[in-house]
């Protein structure tokens, strides 16, 4: 059931009307409420998918209380990494599994298709199963104490909004909030409902338009100019980020409708002037998810060697984010130019703020964020290419037949179309970057009846540009 559906459509407000029937003083019945919705919601996509949620879900709740419970440390530790194991591993398994069949096949000279299992990946595993390992992780770390009541973990790691492709809440912030009563307050909900209709405007008026465009010119790659090269891979940029925070902010605005407080999970990432800065802006849940459960303990565990510990602990973590969006060259590319430039921040970081301190602003902040987003858009061609060939090619011609024209595409009208709607989507972007989400308060000084024209606008735009099939969101996939 995608967020840009008819179903969707249908489904929030039937369980929105279920659930606020209950007051706060039955939380209980409202988890309750909540679980079926998240189980019927996933049961959309396959049963067997549904399947394994729940024994993930029964597996780490169980493995909580027991290590929590354990008094011997032997115990403990046999819980827990009996716990990550299952976890890591049934992920291993749904996401590389088949691939690495058909490269042992290959190896060894075997061009059949047989014996490889073609496993499906279930949508949404690598959230939940980051959600649990991050359970188990906090509670064998005495952080939090284990969740007693096996509704609550239920939506913890189940809660619809955020199970398919985040935002990775962490259980300190999240089971205190379902363990408490909530009552309606309508001032948010109605912020709800705007961060859902910007989520869809970002998602179907920008991503998707964008998304016709950078798959017309990474199609045709081969026969285009490094002018139009440049030009689509900005685009893919745009959609990218249009699509994973479009979904960000529909989770956020509808736990917000349920009385849930979710974290920011993008804060205007291509304005870094730095690829740290960059990712303490883009996908935050999800990076700070690598920050608090690899890197940082990679980091205490390899200090010891100085500042190649370090290193090392950065270029590991970033290779494994670059793994886990897929097994091929490309990602692993993905991963290590970032991780080399993240090394190289932090090696010059103490000169570099030496002789920041005598710059004028312009190149304290201006040219730092163009370089960094014009290196970041190197790394989402290896992203977005199907395979190293095209990246290779797409990097080559990008450089070798550049000119400096206008970028010619076969479909202009689409281009001008888009163009002039991100610049509308840009502006609203910008006047809204304060707020804690984008909607939410802007234009509040302004007579109701403009607000209200301004929203129907929104609507309107989402009807007359969305298209007409039901596209999935980018990171569905991984």
């Amino acid at each position: 059931m995608l967020f840009n559906s008819l179903h969707f459509a249908l489904f929030l407000p039937i369980v929105f009307a279920l659930y606020w029937v209950f007051k706060a003083k039955n939380v209980g019945i409202q988890n309750g409420i909540i679980l079926l919705a998240s189980l019927t919601f996933y049961l959309n996509w396959n049963w067997h998918f549904t399947a394994i949620l729940v024994g993930s879900i029964l597996l780490n709740f169980v493995a909580g209380l027991k290590i929590s419970t354990a008094e011997v440390p032997k115990t403990k530790k046999i819980w827990t990494w009996l716990a990550i194991s299952i976890n890591l591993g049934i992920l291993v398994v749904f996401k590389y599994f088949d691939f690495f069949i058909h490269s042992l096949k290959q190896l060894f000279g075997d061009a059949s298709n047989h014996s490889v299992l073609y496993f499906i990946l279930p949508i949404g595993l690598s959230f939940y199963t980051f959600r649990n390992l991050a359970y188990i992780i906090d509670v064998s770390r005495a952080k939090i104490s284990p969740e007693k009541n096996i509704v609550n973990y239920g939506v913890f790691v189940s809660f619809f909004p955020s199970l398919l492709a985040g935002p990775i809440e962490k259980a300190e912030q999240m089971l205190p909030q379902i363990r408490s009563g909530r009552s309606f307050d309508y001032s948010k909900a109605v912020d709800g409902l705007k961060q859902i209709l910007w989520g869809l405007f970002k998602k179907l008026v920008i991503a998707d338009n964008c998304a016709s465009i950078a798959n017309d010119v990474f199609t045709h790659a081969h026969t285009l100019e490094g002018n139009t090269l440049l030009f689509g891979v900005v685009v893919f940029s745009i959609q990218l980020y249009a699509d994973i925070s479009g979904y960000s902010d529909i989770a956020i605005g509808t736990a917000r409708l349920f009385g849930f407080e979710f974290s920011k999970n993008f804060n205007s990432p291509f304005l870094s002037v730095s690829f740290t800065d960059f990712w303490r802006r883009w996908h935050i849940s999800f990076s700070s998810w690598f920050t608090d459960y690899l890197l940082a303990p990679l980091t205490n565990k390899w200090s010891k060697w100085g500042k190649k510990g370090i290193v090392m602990a950065i270029l590991l973590t970033f290779l494994l984010i670059g793994i886990w969006h897929g097994p091929t060259l490309n990602f692993l590319i993905f991963g290590l130019i970032h991780g080399l430039i993240l090394s190289y921040e932090y090696l010059t970081s103490n000169f570099r703020k030496k002789i920041f301190r005598y710059l004028p602003n312009f190149f304290k902040f201006f040219i730092p964020a163009l370089l960094t987003y014009l290196l970041i858009l190197i790394g989402w061609i290896f992203f977005r290419s199907e395979d190293f060939s095209q990246a290779a090619d797409y990097f080559i011609r990008l450089f070798t037949t550049f000119k400096f024209k206008v970028p010619v595409l076969a479909d202009m009208r689409m281009v001008a179309m888009t163009s002039f709607l991100f610049l509308f989507y840009l502006f609203i972007e910008w006047s809204g970057r304060k707020n804690s989400n984008t909607l939410s308060g802007l234009y509040a000084d302004y007579p109701k009846v403009f607000r209200w024209s301004f929203y129907s606008l929104l609507i309107f735009l989402i009807g007359m540009y969305m298209n007409p099939s039901e596209v999935p969101f980018v990171y569905f996939k991984f």
